[in-house]
This record gives structure tokens, sequence and C-alpha cells, in this order.
């Protein structure tokens, strides 16, 4: 689902609800063809909403993927919710240094880390 489909989907709604209030307006009881015409609205209508069902229901399941993998992450990263708070402020005030040849290096980072950080940018294995 992409943000062209959403707009398609909002213009459709608009072009319903135009046509919905102008058969309201429309003296009752309806003719034939009007309540034809009212029938199809009502169609659509429900068409409109099993649509929106869909993407609902598309956005939670993708929502819940995200989170999946940000999980796998900080658990390939051991952090828990203490250590991302806690490491954030740690490291706020640190400042990565030059080394001689000219690389940028944050000295404070031991082996474990860098291991760390080697795991966590290797691919996430994708639940089946």
């Amino acid at each position: 689902m992409t943000i062209d489909d959403l707009n398609i989907l909002s213009k459709m709604a608009d072009r319903i609800r135009e046509r919905w209030l102008k058969l309201q307006e429309k003296p009752k009881p309806l003719n034939r063809i009007d309540q034809f015409k009212e029938r199809c609205m009502e169609n659509e209508i429900q068409t409109y909403k099993l649509s929106l069902r869909k993407i609902d229901k598309r956005i939670r399941e993708f929502n819940v993927e995200i989170s999946y993998k940000i999980i796998q992450c900080n658990t390939q990263l051991e952090y828990n919710e203490i250590d991302l708070d806690s490491n954030y402020e740690d490291n706020e005030n640190e400042i990565p240094t030059e080394s001689e040849d000219g690389k940028v290096s944050n000295e404070n980072l031991s082996d474990n880390d860098f291991e760390k950080e080697e795991r966590a940018m290797s691919p996430i294995p994708y639940p089946c």
C-alpha cells in the first residue's frame, strides 16, 4: 500500500460522499432510478470500508514486523530498556578522536562493543 493508493481511496470517499449528499437532498420517497443509485452507493461504501479494513490490517502487521526487528536488534546488541536510556546519556559527551593516520575512532569502545556493532549490522533472519 502506497501513499498513491491512500490518495485514490480518499478521492473515492469524497466522490461517494458528494453523490450521497445530493441523493439525500432529493424528496422522499425516491423514484426507482434514485433507489437504484442509493443501493449502488451503499455497495460502494461497503467496498470502501472493506478496503480500509485491509489497509488497517496491513499496517498493523507491518508494525508488528518492525517491532519484532527492533527487539531482535536490541537483543543482538544485548540492550534492554535501561541500557538504551543510560547508554545514550553516558555517551552524549563523548567526542570521537582522530588517530595519527587521520582516521576517526572512538577510544571508549572495547572489542566487545565492536563485536556487538558487527552483529547489529549482519542481516536479521526473517520469521517464516
